[in-house]
């Protein structure tokens, strides 16, 4: 009896270690297919960013859509381990009356599986009808006749199952496995954590090196990074009308610069703004040292364009309908303790934004842009008022991937927003704030930055798959010349030293640190920040020195320049 029951303890043991290599098997390789499905092929690095970034005060929705992919994989493996363990046979062998219950066992299992979010991951009831087929062997033994009793036997007695779950879990470990690596790139992900590249080393200088003045008027600075906002989007033989005529418009008179492509380490919001202002692609190089001693800005210790402004007297002030605890934007600014940022916290209490969320029509991502912007000019005003100069950073969210249409979101259609017509609502949302701007009385001395911080994270636009574009992570340079692909800007009212020598540019976000300051008036010798170069010097950008393929393979690997900025980040942290 002792020996029969250390077996089982055994099986058993065995049957939960099979079961968890199973789970972690399926849902990355599953997952795969499921962000594949929405956001086109990601890197490796894009999907660990997702992974270590702290996502507090993310939206119940997206938290809802985790709970159900991790739950259906989750039934998934119970039920294997039931049938690793003999559950099944156990049962097939006493229900000798009743010889399809393992087989409603089995559908009732699929079921539950096909309700945790089937209408989104079809392609996964495949492993679901292999392993009801691997349940329904129990009662099937029977039916072949006795030929098949000695492989019944290995089967049921001598560990049979458990040698035909080992192959279950190692043929789903390879499958996912050589998924992540042809559409993630995984072997370079791993190979290049060994791989030196001296690409950054050679084109960052120390900005707080250099010295900066101010000769003119001090400028303020609005700064509006709008989410997933594409000059694409204005290109009529992809989408058959203009979706931003109000933006196109803006862009004509008051041009930024044209050729922004998302690279790797400015392909999410808070990479793109972090790039923004330190002039350095946020990289996930060095950045598992990162997470595992500190939390916060991974640029802290270094300079960023605020420090210079905050050294002219200027005020900071971050607002956006979100929570600036998502992904440590709030982080960014704690260098400045003077520094007012403004989230859903603060905003959520205005009453037309309870007012939807009373009737089940708010976005789940925090208070929507219409709200936010109205806000946004009340606070512009408090600060042309405080008679200082001032830096105010606007980051909308409308038109995140799932996106926002105040008109057609309702309790029951979350995730069935037309995202075409949240661009459109975004083109006219900051084309009248755009407008309203220009007729305030100190329009003049205000500097209006309207940037997209990256490419929109969904596969479709509409008809217009948008990955196929620049294949989502290669980024073609043939002559020099742009890809069908880019970023939107606008700059009204700035003041360079110069004209720019060409508005078409080859260029990331890294280059508007350097770029914004001498749009307000900054002036220093070299026109550098980091790696970025002004667009207004006719200094070739990284991208156009070493071209966007090469970019992309060098900056995943690891950088001596890049290392001592996280180093300098930690000791910051660490100091009393």
């Amino acid at each position: 009896m002792k020996g029969t029951t250390r077996d089982n303890l055994k099986t058993w043991g065995a049957s939960a270690a099979l079961a968890a290599l199973f789970f972690v098997g399926i849902a990355l390789w599953q997952g795969s297919h499921v962000i594949e499905r929405l956001m086109g092929p990601l890197t490796v690095e894009q999907i660990l960013f997702h992974l270590l970034t702290p996502i507090e005060g993310v939206s119940g929705q997206l938290a809802m859509l985790q709970r159900q992919f991790l739950g259906g994989r989750a039934i998934l493996s119970v039920a294997f381990l039931l049938w690793c363990g003999g559950a099944f046979a156990w049962l097939s062998a006493r229900c000798r009356g009743w010889r399809r219950a393992p087989l409603w066992l089995a559908l009732a299992v699929l079921a539950a599986y096909a309700l945790s979010f089937f209408r989104l991951y079809r392609d996964s009831l495949v492993v679901g009808v292999a392993l009801a087929a691997l349940w329904l062997l129990e009662p099937a033994w029977g039916l072949l006749g006795p030929r098949l009793e000695p492989w019944v036997t290995w089967y049921r007695r001598q560990g049979g199952r458990l040698y035909v779950a080992f192959l279950v879990v190692l043929v789903t470990l390879i499958g996912m496995v050589m998924r992540v690596e042809r559409q993630h790139g995984l072997w370079d992900y791993l190979s290049n954590r060994f791989r030196p590249s001296e690409m950054l080393d050679s084109q960052y200088v120390e900005a707080s090196e250099a010295t900066y003045e101010m000769p003119g008027a001090k400028r303020n600075l609005v700064l509006v990074v709008s989410e997933s906002l594409e000059r694409t989007y204005g290109d009529k033989t992809l989408f058959g009308k203009d979706l931003i005529p109000e933006l196109t418009r803006l862009a004509t008179a008051h041009p930024g610069f044209r050729g922004q492509i998302e690279v790797n380490g400015t392909d999410n919001t808070i990479s793109a703004i972090t790039a923004m202002l330190y002039g350095v692609p946020r990289l996930l190089v060095g950045r598992e040292g990162w997470h595992n001693h500190v939390s916060g800005n991974m640029f802290s210790g270094s300079t960023s364009i605020l420090h210079v402004l905050h050294r002219q007297g200027y005020r900071l002030v971050h607002l956006q309908g979100g929570s600036a605890r998502f992904a440590d934007t709030a982080a960014l600014y704690e260098d400045f303790p003077d520094a007012i940022i403004i989230d859903n916290a603060q905003l959520q209490h205005d009453p037309e934004y309870e007012r939807l969320r009373a009737e089940g029509r708010h976005y789940d991502w925090g208070v929507n842009d219409r709200i936010m912007l109205k806000h946004a000019r009340r606070q512009y005003e408090r600060l042309v008022a405080d008679g200082r100069p001032f830096v105010l950073v606007i980051s909308t969210i409308d038109t995140h991937y799932d996106g926002y249409v105040e008109g057609q979101r309702t309790e029951a259609n979350q995730m069935k927003t037309d995202y075409v017509a949240c661009v459109r609502a975004q083109s006219r949302l900051l084309g009248e704030f755009a407008d309203w701007l220009s007729q305030q009385p100190n329009a003049s001395e205000t500097v209006l930055a309207i940037i997209g911080d990256h490419y929109v994270m969904r596969n479709y636009v509409g008809a217009t798959r948008m990955w196929l574009l620049t294949n989502g992570t290669t980024v073609p340079t043939e002559e020099g010349r742009p890809p069908q692909r880019t970023v939107f800007s606008s700059l009204v009212n700035d003041a360079p030293p110069t004209e720019p020598p060409s508005r078409e540019r080859l260029f990331a976000s890294f280059d508007w640190a350097p770029t914004l300051l001498e749009a307000v008036g900054v002036r220093w010798a070299s026109r550098r920040f980091g790696v970025g170069v002004s667009l207004y010097s006719g200094e070739p950008t990284l991208l156009e020195r070493v071209g966007g393929a090469t970019y992309e393979r060098e900056s995943r690997r690891v950088s001596t320049v890049y290392r001592r900025l996280v180093e300098r980040a930690q000791r910051a942290h660490q100091s009393p």
